[in-house]
């Protein structure tokens, strides 16, 4: 048996065998309050993204889709923009139990048919997909 003389030594002995002991912020805040660097294990990176308004006549059409668990309970949401970036509609769907590729797939299928409905029928399509945008240009 260990005897620390301390909470901070302790925690300077158990975070590292902590699991997700600084995955998060306060986690990490916390560890630095009390003097202790956090090792990050999965830091992440931050990279700069642009989103461009679509040229005249078409809609923009930003969907996504998820499965926790994968395969897991599934949904699919998306946005439509205009041409002044100015929100049109939006949507978001539950998908049962099935796996993200279905997801995102099911989110552009159902989303196009429903711009149809509103006569938007020159569309642009963005997704972190490439999956999904390649059985869709086939």
């Amino acid at each position: 048996m260990r005897i620390f003389s301390s909470l901070k030594a302790w925690l300077r002995f158990a975070a590292p065998h902590i699991p997700g002991y600084s995955n998060g912020k306060v986690d990490s805040q916390l560890l630095v309050g009390l003097g202790i660097q956090p090792i990050h294990k999965n830091q992440a990176v931050s990279w700069l993204v642009l989103w461009h308004p679509p040229l005249f006549p078409r809609i923009k059409l930003n969907i996504d889709g998820l499965a926790k668990g994968n395969p897991g309970f599934a949904s699919c949401g998306g946005v439509f923009r205009d041409t002044h970036g100015h929100n049109i509609g939006g949507y978001c769907k539950g998908l049962g139990h099935n796996s993200a590729f279905y997801s995102k797939l099911m989110g552009v299928i159902i989303r196009v048919e429903y711009a149809f409905q509103f006569g938007w029928k020159c569309l642009w399509l963005e997704s972190d997909s490439t999956s999904v945008i390649t059985c869709i240009n086939c």
